[in-house]
């Protein structure tokens, strides 16, 4: 009865309990007792959040393994410690090693340096064990600019840290950019994300994160440290305070709609330059509904203003048209103005397009979309300040499954074709393609 009693209760703890327990490896030492006898002393770390038993496996010198099941300590103030016999030199010990157990973070299980995957080449999936390298080369064609060759890569440390980089390069104009973002989000470590960003008209930009972002129940508050800094305009440095509030207003689904909105406010300092000194805010409201068909709409309002305090306002500090994060046109013009204050509408339709032969012939993780999409901005609530655009295109979803959670996207190719825009007063119906793959890193 005493034994049918532990079971259950460990069943129990096993299904039911909330918390994720974490086993790390702290030590493992070897002592040789005769030719044909070791000893092997293992010292575990737990939070004991699950009081179950363990499987460990030991890899010894003749490539053989040894299976074993061991309990944490239920007194938590003792250690966690285990000697084991073996008949071989033992090489390397590894906690759960056919996951039997939840673990919060499996790579630190062993102490041997976790291995190398690579998406698409030698693996499908994130690894929770491993580090995961994504690889994407390809060519795009974004608004407003000419063809350009971008690479993107990322390392992923499964769900706690990543590291992102991005290159761009337009052979037209010999220009390019660059992107390099490292991000943790390790629960036992504090949350921190490092920002160094150069675009082709020769900003600069470095952020860090000033203070771990607060999560409450709807609401995400996040705070970093900027310095802006632009190539032959060295007068115009600048340093930044910039905080932002995500707040999810109604949570959507399939078959219902979603809201949240997003403000945002930055303020360089007087004292850091006396030259520049501003205020940048900004609001975004996004409208999300989908039905059980998958077909959705969504709406994005948004309204930015800057105000200048200072003798300089740098015009790169302004809000740029066709840049997604502000107004988010697709205007194909290569030269249009920055604006210090205006609002923006867009408005997106998609739908599903089933074509099982696509899908098989180029490994799509969910169906090929159509798009619908109009974009207005306006900085003076006027006929001649408005920018608008319209068209159609297509979304071609691509990826696989995320450690077994069904299909997700991994990264996706859009093409998209203006049929109509307007400059101000300039209208053009003279259809213009862009064509962008978009990683969802």
């Amino acid at each position: 009865n005493e034994a049918r009693f532990k079971i259950a209760k460990i069943i129990s703890d096993w299904w039911q309990h909330k918390g994720w327990p974490n086993y790390k490896l702290k030590s493992f030492k070897t002592n040789k007792v005769s030719d044909k006898t070791w000893i092997a002393h293992l010292s575990i770390d737990s939070n004991n959040m699950m009081m179950v038993p363990t499987q460990f496996e030991i890899l010894d010198s003749k490539q053989s393994k040894l299976y074993f099941y061991d309990q944490p300590p239920e007194d938590p103030s003792r250690n966690w410690d285990i000697s084991v016999l073996t008949s071989a030199e033992p090489k390397e010990v590894i906690i759960d090693p056919l996951h039997y157990q939840f673990d919060t973070d499996r790579f630190d299980n062993k102490l041997s340096y976790p291995n190398m995957n690579f998406f698409p080449f030698t693996t499908n999936t994130i690894s929770d064990q491993d580090y995961t390298a994504v690889i994407f080369p390809y060519i795009q064609r974004k608004p407003g600019e000419d063809i350009s060759v971008v690479f993107e890569s990322a390392v992923y440390k499964y769900m706690y840290s990543d590291v992102f980089g991005k290159v761009e390069y337009i052979p037209s104009t010999n220009k390019f950019s660059f992107l390099l973002k490292y991000k943790n989000s390790s629960k036992d470590k504090i949350p921190s994300e490092f920002v160094l960003y150069q675009h082709f008209s020769h900003k600069r930009s470095m952020h860090y994160t000033l203070f771990p972002k607060v999560s409450l129940k709807n609401v995400n508050v996040k705070t970093s440290l900027n310095y802006h800094h632009y190539l032959g305009e060295l007068s115009t440095s600048h340093p930044t305070f910039q905080i932002g509030m995500r707040t999810n207003l109604l949570h959507g689904g399939r078959g219902k709609c979603g809201v949240t909105s997003y403000q945002d406010a930055e303020f360089a300092p007087r004292f850091a330059n006396p030259n520049v000194s501003y205020i940048r805010a900004l609001n975004t409201l996004n409208l999300t509904c989908s039905n059980h068909r998958k077909s959705s709409y969504e709406l994005r309002l948004f309204y930015g203003h800057i105000q200048n305090i200072g003798k300089t306002l740098p015009y790169h500090a302004k809000f740029g048209i066709n840049q997604k994060s502000e107004f988010g046109l697709r205007l194909d013009t290569h030269v249009l103005p920055k604006l210090n204050k205006g609002f923006a509408t867009n408005h997106e339709i998609t739908f599903p397009l089933r074509s099982p032969f696509l899908q098989k012939k180029l490994n799509l993780g969910k169906t090929i979309r159509a798009l619908f999409f109009y974009d207005l901005a306006n900085s003076e609530f006027r006929y001649d300040t408005a920018y608008e655009d319209a068209g159609l295109g297509f979304i071609f979803p691509l990826g696989g499954d995320i450690v077994g959670a069904g299909p997700m996207t991994l990264s996706k190719f859009v093409i998209e074709t203006v049929l109509y825009s307007r400059n101000v007063r300039n209208i053009s119906t003279n259809p213009k393609v862009l064509f962008q793959l978009s990683a969802r890193f």
